[in-house]
């Protein structure tokens, strides 16, 4: 850029172009003032940049050029979009098919006392659906810390995948073999259960804050019209068509609702990071530092946690 210098002393001037020299004592200091033999002074304004060592007026005019982007920036809009109510609709679909079919568990007890596992006990037939609740919540020491690390969805597909494949290997449990239904129905599904309760709840404070409570109380919902489905729907296909069909059918009832869910659910916030920020250089120091943020939680910190832990065993 070139500017224009004015000898002093001198009434009718010619301008003359001065050609400014970016060196490195130049670009150290913005809007520099250099004096030549003549006594003239000639203003070169140097761009900033805000990843070298800069002076304290540079430092400033990085620190409101960050403010202006920042407040450039798009509004964060919480409680409305297409997304967030899509959202709640699929967290009320993974409610309906999981806590729904645990609901419903009155049904299958009743089922294999009186006729598909005659030869145990009440009590023995009963540690089925109590392994099932208590991985169901347990599971969170897991899911929690890969929900935190953005894993939302590879977690959700693999867990929709494998809850309907532990219903459909229920299916073909033989009658008196009390350790397939155990592994299918107790293990396996109880801890599917445990990797999709905790992240669709989850995945509604990512959109909802004023009206969160509201939003989970729809999502909660999906748990009580499975509870009154599901028990109906068995009752019924049992009865007409056998054990075997009723897991089946109610199994591609619950894969399809997680499908649905699957489509609708996002996520939007971004995940917590797992390492502080890296030390400024040399060459940075007075760059403008973005907060690491809290770390995540280790599995000895979460098991140390008296008021979860009471909360597990109240649900176990």
């Amino acid at each position: 850029m070139a500017e224009v210098e004015k000898s002093k002393g001198t009434a009718d001037y010619a301008p003359t172009i001065v050609t400014p020299v970016m060196d490195d004592t130049n670009t150290n200091n913005n809007n520099a003032s250099r004096e030549d033999g003549s006594g003239s002074t000639a203003v070169h304004n140097t761009p900033t940049y805000p990843h070298r060592k800069l002076s304290g007026g540079e430092d400033e005019d990085v620190e409101k050029q960050a403010e202006m982007e920042l407040s450039n920036s798009p509004p964060f809009e919480w409680d409305k979009g297409v997304w967030a109510w899509s959202t709640v609709f699929g967290a009320w679909c993974i409610l309906f098919a999981t806590f729904g079919m645990t609901n419903a568990y009155g049904v299958y007890q009743d089922y294999y006392v009186r006729t598909y596992l005659s030869t145990y006990t009440p009590s023995s037939i009963g540690w089925i659906g109590s392994i099932q609740i208590f991985f169901q919540f347990s599971m969170g020491f897991f899911a929690g810390k890969l929900f935190d690390a953005g894993h939302f969805y590879p977690m959700m597909v693999v867990a929709c995948a494998f809850y309907a494949f532990c219903y459909f290997m229920l299916s073909l449990a033989k009658e008196q073999q009390y350790y397939q239904v155990f592994l299918a129905q107790g293990i396996g599904a109880g801890i599917a259960l445990g990797f999709l309760f905790l992240p669709a709840i989850s995945v509604i404070s990512h959109h909802f804050k004023r009206y969160r409570a509201f939003a989970m109380g729809i999502v909660v919902s999906g748990s009580s019209c499975g509870g009154i489905v599901f028990p109906i729907m068995l009752n019924k296909l049992i009865e007409k068509h056998g054990f075997p069909t009723a897991t089946r059918a109610v199994a591609a009832t619950a894969a399809g609702l997680m499908a649905l869910a699957l489509v609708t659910m996002r996520t939007r916030v971004p995940p917590k990071p797992t390492t502080p920020a890296p030390a400024p250089t040399s060459s940075d120091e007075k760059a403008p530092a973005k907060p690491a943020g809290p770390p995540m939680p280790t599995i000895k910190e979460l098991v140390s946690d008296l008021p979860y832990m009471l909360t597990i065993a109240a649900a176990f």
